[in-house]
């Protein structure tokens, strides 16, 4: 791997503002679960939103926020994604069973977001809005609106030198995350970005996250908390340095399974880190966390999936922080979850 040192590029938040505008969906079609005639149904590997006599595609991300709103257990859903017209039915049953209290949002003839009626919102104008006034000494590296309208930005400190080696640098800062339906919390989060492959990975301790109901004004809780979620950045980078002191002397397939389990990563996705692994020859548990967080960063069918994507840089901060050792009898990696 090259050892050039590569520059983050400043995003302007004037920036952000036009695509969260270019993303808006307030002004979207809106049905109720509640009326009459609505319901949810399977054809072929697609679901469609039924409304009166009028259908509706619903997209993905879409499909798991109202997956995740009727707390179905996981085993469940697994179980009947082999039988989607199964999971529809269910899914349908449900709503009319809970009186799940959502809006559907539509935006070119597709569901896009499913909207918490309930909830006390916060919307993405208004993080961006305060950020303008909060954000420095940080700068936006990057910006991604998921199409449920999930708003992700990673900030980073621009002179910031967290040094492995001379060559190997980081930069502390944070990841924010906001829904402006409900679908997810608003949160922040301690972020590293390394500057030799841009890597990313994101604290799995949330520093922040929003209740139901905000009562303080956004600027309070936004600027407190983006001091501590770099706190906690920087904190993460200590265990970082650790892991290049730790040898991997076993086969690393078999080091790999222990941490794939723990860690809950996607079988397809075990399949991309551990092939980096390999063709990289990773030697130290440093390099592992590397591939982790290069596959969450980089890999196109990660990135179109923000979710997954959070997931593995989240993972790869908890692999610095947890995996400790390797087991001496069937060589998997000890991860310490105290």
């Amino acid at each position: 791997m090259t050892t050039d040192t590569k520059k983050f590029t400043s995003i302007p938040i004037s920036e952000v503002e036009e695509i969260a505008a270019a993303n808006d969906y307030e002004r979207s079609k809106k049905i109720n679960f509640t009326d009459k005639g609505v319901s949810i149904s399977n054809e072929g590997e697609s679901f469609i939103l039924k409304n009166q006599n009028k259908e509706y595609m619903i997209h993905p991300l879409a499909m798991r926020n109202i997956v995740r709103s009727l707390e179905l257990p996981v085993a469940m859903v697994k179980k009947l994604e082999t039988y989607p017209d199964l999971l529809a039915h269910n899914i349908d049953y449900m709503i009319e069973h809970k009186g799940l209290s959502r809006k559907a949002l539509i935006k070119n003839k597709q569901v896009v977001a499913f909207a918490d009626i309930n909830a006390s919102l916060v919307k993405n104008e208004q993080v961006l809005d305060s950020l303008k006034k909060n954000l420095e000494p940080l700068v936006i590296d990057k910006v991604d609106i998921s199409p449920d309208g999930t708003l992700r930005i990673n900030a980073v400190q621009e002179d910031d030198k967290l040094k492995v080696t001379k060559n190997d640098i980081f930069r502390s800062g944070v990841f924010i995350q906001n829904n402006p339906y409900g679908n997810s919390k608003t949160s922040i989060e301690g972020y590293l970005g390394r500057l030799i492959c841009l890597n990313g990975m994101i604290s799995g301790e949330t520093v922040f996250s929003a209740p139901k109901i905000i009562d303080s004004p956004i600027p309070s809780w936004l600027t407190t908390n983006i001091k501590s979620a770099r706190a906690v950045g920087e904190n993460l980078f200590t265990s970082i340095k650790e892991l290049k002191k730790k040898t991997i002397d076993v086969d690393v397939a078999e080091f790999m399974e222990g941490v794939f389990i723990d860690l809950q990563i996607p079988a397809d996705v075990q399949a991309r880190i551990l092939s980096r692994i390999i063709k990289n020859g990773a030697e130290t548990m440093y390099d592992v966390m590397n591939e982790i967080t290069y596959v969450a960063s980089h890999y196109r069918e990660v990135l179109n999936d923000p979710v997954l994507s959070g997931r593995l840089m989240r993972a790869g901060s908890h692999f610095a922080q947890h995996v400790s050792e390797t087991c001496d009898n069937c060589h998997r990696a000890v991860v310490n979850l105290n």
